[in-house]
Order: structure tokens, then C-alpha cells, then sequence
């Protein structure tokens, strides 16, 4: 279902993926063109990206050309330092007047708190895929690194319980650094999708699991 979000600045729009390098989603406002998105903290401005993302799902839904996405990119190179909040991604139009806030589905509090959470040093450059079960099953593979940081791990989220720790260390001969396959690789002992074991399991870049890998579905 597609989620939207209106608020007193007849804003509409969603974040769909908050994650430590990327921040992506849809604004549109009902008179004035959503230029930009600027990623912010404490009003310092930590990131930019233009909202001319094709969305034929948005389009379908609010009319338009559909133009409205966004893919917003978080620099592995920012300072390592926890920057303060509150956290925001905000719309401006051309002219540089603020439209407003494009939050999660869960709201704005969510939202500034998911944002906070992309921005932690510990976790600057990382970016990681979950790409399915392996061939003979029961076993779901994908693969995260930290980028010029080198490898990281993953935490595997069980409802009730803490968080386990998925190291992400087999070669991928898909994913190449100066010509070497990047050892970033995971596999992972997998219940069958619906089955009541499989029930709120999910893989994330960060232990507090605030922070899904993509391709879970």
C-alpha cells in the first residue's frame, strides 16, 4: 500500500528507505514543484538531492508526471562524529522556500529517529543487500560492507531476543574492489517464509534494529 504523509504545509510524501548511506522516497506538493530534498542535523545541511525520481506508483495515485522520487546519498566521508539533532529531510522548491518535512509512514518522531540512527559514525559508508534464499534453501545470502572502511557485520533480529551477529566475510565475485572479489558476503540459516519461525526475523546494519537491509521484501 502506498503510504502518504499530509501535513499543515499540504506536503505528501514518504520516506520508504532510511539506511547509513542512502535515504530514499517521494514528495509532492499540491501547487509548488519539490525542487530538493536536504538531509539536515541541528540545521547543519549533511546531504542534497534533486526530486525528479521517476514514480509511476505516486502518479498513479496523486496524478502528476510522476516525477516526484528521490534518491538522497549519505557521504562515507562526513566526519565521524555523532551529529546532533533534531534530524529532518526536508523539501524546498526551486526558489528555496522550506516545504516542509517528508517523514516514514510511522511519523515525524519515527522519522527523526530512523534519521538519527543512518547518521551514527559507527555505521557511516556501510550498505548491504539481502538477495534471497540460496539455491538449496533454508538458507538466505546477501551480502554489506562499510565501504572504503572495509568489512562490517550484520545483526540477525529475533522478537524477544538480542540481537545476533552475522559476519559478512565470504568472497562475492560479483562485488570487485581493484579487481578482487570483496570478501562481504553472508549466509544465514533461514526459516520457510510463513512459517510461525519466520515471524518477525529480520537482518539489519545496526544491533538496535532500527535499520532493515533492503531486499527483505
Amino acid at each position: 500500500m502506498l503510504r502518504k504523509l499530509l501535513v499543515p504545509t499540504e506536503l505528501l510524501g514518504c520516506l520508504d528507505f532510511i539506511g547509513p548511506s542512502l535515504v530514499s522516497g517521494w514528495a509532492l506538493h499540491c501547487n509548488r514543484p519539490v525542487q530538493q530534498v536536504r538531509l539536515t542535523a541541528g540545521g547543519h545541511l549533511l546531504a542534497a538531492a534533486p526530486c525528479t525520481q521517476q514514480r509511476p506508483d505516486v502518479a498513479a495515485e496523486q496524478g502528476g508526471d510522476g516525477q516526484v522520487g528521490f534518491v538522497l546519498t549519505i557521504d562515507e566521508q562526513l566526519p565521524l562524529v555523532r551529529f546532533d539533532g533534531p534530524h529532518a529531510l526536508v523539501a524546498f522548491d526551486a526558489d528555496g522556500n522550506r516545504l516542509g518535512e517528508v517523514c516514514h509512514g510511522q511519523g515525524e518522531g519515527i522519522s527523526r529517529r530512523l534519521l538519527a540512527a543512518a547518521l551514527d559514525p559507527a555505521l557511516r559508508g556501510r550498505v548491504g543487500h539481502c538477495d534471497g534464499f540460496a539455491a538449496e534453501g533454508a538458507c538466505l545470502t546477501g551480502w554489506a560492507h562499510q565501504g572504503r572502511r572495509g568489512p562490517c557485520g550484520i545483526w540477525l533480529q529475533r522478537p524477544g531476543h538480542s540481537p545476533i551477529p552475522v559476519a559478512c566475510d565470504q568472497p562475492r565475485a560479483d562485488i570487485l574492489r581493484q579487481g578482487q572479489a570483496l570478501a562481504c558476503g553472508f549466509r544465514v540459516a533461514w526459516p520457510e517464509p510463513g512459517s510461525p519461525e519466520a515471524a518477525g526475523l529480520r537482518l539489519t546494519f545496526d544491533p538496535q534494529g532500527l535499520l532493515p537491509l533492503p531486499g527483505q521484501g
